[in-house]
């Protein structure tokens, strides 16, 4: 959507739909077959567990953009800490844009030229769960079936 600031386009909601969709840039893919990715904006919005003042549904009638302006939306967000982030959607706009969170909690787009960080991305079947672990280089995640 090139209108991700209104709460028309902007919600969890919204970009769930977009991610699933095939407004692109032209030329780019819209399939992803790989197993490991990074996390889609919705992920992110998704993830959050509200606070005393902005309780969880709130966050999700909040457009991602703004989420700067609510504390407990993204201090509560599993997914949120401080940092620039790279997601896996591309802007629908420019060539070489794609959506980011930024150190704010905001959501918004930038050309991936930028030195940002990347999370890599997986979804667990409901019959895994995790057993262990932190999930850093030194005491990695164990899993079990």
């Amino acid at each position: 959507t090139a209108s991700y600031t209104s709460a028309s386009n902007g919600l969890s909601s919204h970009f769930y739909g977009y991610e699933r969709g095939t407004t692109v840039y032209s030329g780019h893919a819209t399939i992803w077959n790989g197993k490991i990715a990074l996390m889609y904006p919705s992920d992110y919005g998704y993830a959050t567990s509200g606070g005393n003042v902005t309780d969880r549904s709130a966050c999700l009638e909040m457009q991602l953009y703004h989420w700067y302006y609510y504390n407990d939306c993204k201090s509560n967000d599993w997914l949120f800490d401080y940092t620039y982030q790279w997601m896996l959607t591309p802007s629908s706009t420019a060539s070489d844009n794609v959506f980011r969170i930024v150190n704010t909690g905001t959501v918004n787009e930038r050309g991936a030229s930028d030195n940002y960080g990347v999370r890599p991305t997986l979804y667990l079947k409901s019959s895994v769960s995790i057993t262990g672990g932190t999930g850093t280089s030194t005491d990695p995640f164990t899993l079990k079936m």
